[in-house]
């Protein structure tokens, strides 16, 4: 079997099933990262704990 021209074992449906977990997971990684790096830095919770006065 072939994704995108590059060759997967076919091992079975538990493999694929390890297999399509395995890139869900990824990608959600991917779009945590991606909106992480987008996101304004020094929100509501950092401020708040700046005008306590905590210092960590």
């Amino acid at each position: 079997m072939d994704v995108l021209d590059a060759p997967v074992p076919d091992a079975g449906p538990v493999f694929l099933l390890a297999l399509a977990v395995h890139v869900a997971a990824g990608l959600t990684c991917v779009n945590c990262g991606a909106s992480a790096m987008a996101a304004r830095k020094g929100g509501v919770v950092v401020h708040a704990i700046k005008t306590r006065g905590h210092t960590s």
